[in-house]
Order: structure tokens, then sequence, then C-alpha cells
């Protein structure tokens, strides 16, 4: 099975994102774009970005927004694919959690930590 998502970051920025797998494979591969709603989970800003950071041999993606400087990173999983973390606004007292505001997400994984397994998914 193959499985591509096109999703528009914003007004200059589209990603195509492809994967070849079983369906699990695919859905974990694809899960942090698929959770993305196209704005902001702090300020609802249509100004993001998606952006890849490496620091010590360690690759970073996160989303960015430009309007509140909020960001959210991607998680790994160690069996493959991603998945969204809460969006966090950073200032000079320390890092803010502000939980992403999607009417479809029932629950969320609390304290921006990463799940112990991949069942621990809430979703």
């Amino acid at each position: 099975m193959k499985m591509t998502v096109t999703t528009q970051i914003n007004p200059i920025q589209q990603v195509s994102m492809e994967v070849d797998g079983r369906l699990e494979e695919c859905m974990r591969g694809l899960n942090a774009m698929l959770s993305f709603n196209g704005s902001c989970g702090c300020c609802k800003s249509g100004k993001v970005t998606l952006e890849f950071k490496e620091a010590k041999g360690y690759q970073f993606y996160e989303f960015h927004c430009h309007d509140c400087q909020a960001r959210a990173q991607w998680g790994q999983y160690k069996s493959g694919g991603f998945f969204l973390k809460q969006w966090e606004k950073y200032d000079k007292n320390g890092p803010s959690q502000v939980p992403a505001q999607y009417p479809d997400q029932q629950s969320q994984v609390s304290n921006n930590e990463r799940p112990a397994t991949d069942d621990d998914i809430p979703w």
C-alpha cells in the first residue's frame, strides 16, 4: 500500500509526503503531517513554516509560527514514524506549553513527552 499526503503549510510552502508499506506503517509515517490543521495551535495564525534543524547528530523537525514564535516539534517513534507534540511558546521566563486547540482531538499526550509505547498514543 502506498499513501501520499499533500499539505499546504502556508501560502508559499506545500509539502507532499509519501509512505509505502502496510497501513500501520503509512499512518505512523504520516501522523505528524496529518495532525497539522494549517494554523498555529496558539494564536491560530497561518504564518507557519515547516523547519528542520540538526544538532549533535540529532535531527529535529518542527512547525514554527512566525507571528507568536510558538513551535510544535515532531516526536519520533523508536519503531519509525512521527507524532506532533504540543505547541510551545518560549519566553525569557522559560517555555510555556500551550495545548493545540484542535476540535477533533479528544485527548493529548501530557507534559509534551514522548509516549512510552505506541499503544499510549491517545488518538
